[in-house]
């Protein structure tokens, strides 16, 4: 099955049964809006400088009076960006745009009278636009991506009130997306990773969409 399929399907699923559960109120569901910045492991260069969009949605359910289970499905902007820097004699450019359905299943952990919340857990991303670029050309294709991955979530979070919460997270991939141009793999320098961050606004619906 194509990984568009898999994604289609899992939409559906999820949808269908998020919005069973939650008009039973076991389920809480809700949709989260952030912005992301990220860096390419690999490509020599460093820092959070590609910035970009999360959105999508998440269901979650209890599992202990301070823990929840959840589900998200997401579109994320991940990548790389090297700006030249003519005053330092530095003019190399690259660009990487890698976009994902980012499909997370994350631990939660609820600290009430403090309104703060962790989560940690992993997933799988399935790529769906990639754009890369080279000295202002375009490379694209030239060392094709992984079609998914599978990434390692962990996050802090302060929750407001009425359903609403901020939430900080930090994700990287646990297997390379892909190989070094040499397709040398070293002890645990087995190849190109993703590593982002995202600060998101979310808002869960429910009857009581509040810390348990």
């Amino acid at each position: 099955m194509k990984p568009k399929s898999i994604l289609l399907f899992l939409v559906l699923i999820t949808s269908v049964f998020s919005f069973k559960l939650t008009s039973q109120n076991i389920f809480k569901s809700g949709l989260l809006l952030g912005i992301t910045a990220s860096q390419y492991d690999g490509d020599g260069y460093a820092g959070y400088k590609k910035a970009g969009l999360t959105a999508g949605f998440y269901s979650r359910v209890k599992t202990g009076d301070h823990t929840h289970l959840q589900l998200e499905i997401s579109y994320f902007m991940k990548g790389a960006r090297k700006i030249p820097d003519p005053n330092k004699n530095d003019l190399n450019q690259y660009l990487l745009d890698l976009d994902y359905v980012d499909i997370p299943l994350l631990f939660r952990m609820e600290f009430e009278k403090r309104h703060l919340l962790a989560e940690l857990g992993s997933g799988i991303g399935i790529l769906v636009r990639v754009r890369e670029e080279n000295n202002y050309l375009d490379i694209t294709g030239r060392r094709p991506f992984n079609r998914t991955e599978i990434p390692f979530h962990s996050g802090l979070g302060y929750y407001l009130s009425n359903g609403w919460e901020v939430i900080l997270r930090y994700s990287y991939s646990i297997i390379p997306v892909r190989p070094h141009p040499s397709g040398k793999s070293v002890w645990f320098n087995r190849g190109e990773f993703n590593n982002s961050l995202s600060f998101s606004v979310r808002k869960t619906f429910g009857k009581k969409a509040e810390t348990i």
